[in-house]
């Protein structure tokens, strides 16, 4: 089954992953709208639990640094899209529980 949500707030995209967490649901698609102020994510049912975190940055440095310090703990990049008329990065990591 498919799952469709939105927000409009970082705070609140971080409250739907956690959901999505605690519901076996797997992050399928991220997109940003109407002039990147909206995040609209897709979840599908999975058999495995997933954990994901949402960051944003503005500067190409600390999305490497972002980038090296979650692969250590064990994150993969997941998704890596663009919003704020193309300054800023908004990143989600995965990692299988």
């Amino acid at each position: 089954m498919v799952y469709y949500e939105h927000a409009r707030l970082k705070k609140k995209v971080s409250k739907i992953l956690e959901k999505h967490f605690m519901l076996n649901h797997k992050l399928k698609s991220v997109v940003m709208g109407d002039l990147a102020t909206r995040y609209d994510m897709i979840f599908e049912d999975s058999d495995k639990k997933y954990h994901y975190v949402h960051k944003s940055c503005r500067l190409g440095k600390t999305l490497t640094r972002l980038i090296n310090e979650f692969e250590k703990e064990g994150y993969s990049l997941v998704f890596h899209v663009m919003g704020d008329m193309l300054t800023r990065h908004e990143l989600f990591f995965e990692k299988e529980i």
